[in-house]
């Protein structure tokens, strides 16, 4: 009784250690259902839902016929996860204008995480207008022959820990109001990640695009990020804030600046120019631009 108790606490300890150490599970969520099946599982593609409240996984990988997304959130079906389970929806390439998960219009609350979409002729990933509080976490979108993820016409999205290369145009697209961090974009024909009014770019890693590493529009936080062998490292729109950014071996510009923004606490060295003039700006000492 007493080896039969102390097996459990054992076990017990084990368990906790596994589930609240991030190094251990590579950041995948954990479903718990005591045996039973949760949500829907997506089993033939094309897929589309259209009820809201829904969460949906695959099983393996899949293939995308041609002709269709491959998964469409229906306008309106809001409060919708969509789990990938690290498997990979595999586009049709060469086939037409498919999309791997679109978001339909006034789609509010929709998250899509865990796997890899890859080999469309469109996007990766793309949301209509309307579709606020989108969040895509922990996928990598590749390949593509337009965006990587093009969610420009909604606001607040959330992008993290995804993994955005080799696509045909820009790697992450995003609306106003939104959160980047923690992504690596790199070898993406335009810019590595482009931001709308009023986000946070943060911590993020973005190397040899076409076009910029980072670029925002106006009023925006960049963060924390690295960014070399890119056109510009950093494109900043006016009255946003730079801070604490690695900006090197970029072919034009480390950091480039627009009016009345505050610059401070980066190192910019080996780039075409490391950081522009800028006489409304307000650049504090601490930065390293020689």
């Amino acid at each position: 009784m007493y080896i039969s108790r102390l097996l459990a606490l054992v076990l017990s300890a084990l368990i906790i250690l596994i589930f609240s150490s991030p190094s251990l599970y590579a950041n995948f969520y954990v479903v718990a259902g005591g045996g039973k099946k949760i949500g829907t599982e997506i089993k033939d593609l094309p897929y589309t839902i259209t009820e809201p409240g829904g969460f949906y996984y695959i099983t393996k990988d899949m293939d995308a016929p041609a002709g269709s997304n491959a998964i469409t959130v229906a306008a309106g079906a809001s409060d919708v996860t969509i789990d990938l389970m690290g498997f990979a929806i595999i586009g049709p390439s060469g086939s037409g204008l498919e999309t791997g998960i679109f978001i339909g219009s006034y789609a509010h609350n929709v998250e899509i995480r865990n796997g890899t979409l890859t080999d469309f002729d469109f996007n990766g990933i793309a949301g209509a207008g309307g579709a606020n509080g989108l969040r895509v976490i922990n996928i990598r979108v590749c390949y593509n022959d337009s965006y990587g993820i093009s969610v420009s016409s909604a606001r607040g999205t959330l992008i993290k820990n995804c993994k955005v290369f080799g696509n045909y145009q820009r790697g992450i697209w995003t609306g106003p109001g939104s959160m980047v961090v923690e992504n690596t974009c790199f070898k993406n024909t335009g810019t590595g990640i482009y931001a709308g009014s009023g986000s946070t770019v943060k911590g993020n890693t973005c190397y040899e695009n076409l076009g910029s590493g980072v670029y925002t529009e106006y009023g925006c936080t960049i963060q924390g990020n690295t960014c070399s062998e890119n056109n510009d490292g950093i494109y900043a729109e006016s009255g946003s804030s730079v801070i604490g950014n690695a900006c090197y071996s970029n072919t034009q510009y480390g950091i480039r600046l627009s009016d009345n923004s505050y610059v401070g606490g980066n190192t910019c060295y080996t780039n075409g120019n490391n950081m522009n003039s800028c006489s409304t700006c307000t650049v504090s000492a601490d930065n390293h631009a020689p």
